[in-house]
C-alpha cells in the first residue's frame, strides 16, 4: 500500500519548478519559504542519498558502505522509518494521518513572535502538516 501525500507532492513539485526556472535564468539559489505557526522557515529541499534495504540488516549494510563518504543522520532515519512503515504494513497495520516531512538544508528560521531574531541550521526536517503556506524564493520581514 503506497501512502500518497498530496500536500508534500505539491510542495516538492513547486520546488522542482522553481529550481528549473532559476537555472534557466542563470540563478542558483533554490530556496523556498514555508510559513508555519512558529514563523517563516527558508531553505532548499535537501538532496538525500538513498539508503537501500528490505531488512534492517540490509539497511545497516548500506549505511556501512556509505560511512567512508559520510552518512547523514536524516538519510539513516529516513531509511529506518521507511523500513518500520513497511514492517507495520506487513503485520496488517494501517497508516492513518501519515505525517510526512521535507528535509531542508541551508535553513533560516524567523519566529513570528520576534522577527528581529533568526536562527540557522545546516539541515532541518519540517513536517508537512505544519506548513500553512509556501512562497517560492525568500522573503524578509520588515518592521512597519
Amino acid at each position: 500500500m503506497t501512502i500518497y501525500n498530496d500536500k508534500k507532492q505539491w510542495i516538492n513539485t513547486l520546488a522542482m519548478s522553481l529550481s528549473g526556472l532559476k537555472e534557466q535564468n542563470g540563478k542558483t539559489d533554490h530556496r523556498m519559504t514555508y510559513l508555519t505557526s512558529l514563523g517563516y522557515i527558508t531553505g532548499k529541499i535537501a538532496k538525500t542519498a538513498e539508503l537501500v534495504g528490505e531488512t534492517e540488516e540490509e539497511v545497516l549494510a548500506s549505511i556501512a558502505e556509505q560511512l567512508p563518504n559520510g552518512v547523514d543522520p536524516f538519510n539513516v532515519n529516513t531509511a529506518l522509518y521507511k523500513l518500520s512503515q513497511k514492517q507495520s504494513l506487513e503485520t496488517g497495520a494501517t497508516l492513518e494521518n501519515n505525517d510526512t516531512y521535507i528535509i531542508l538544508e541551508d535553513v533560516r528560521v524567523t519566529p513570528v513572535s520576534n522577527s528581529k531574531f533568526t536562527f540557522t541550521a545546516d539541515k532541518m526536517a519540517i513536517f508537512v502538516d505544519q506548513i500553512i503556506a509556501v512562497l517560492p524564493g525568500t522573503m524578509d520581514l520588515k518592521e512597519q
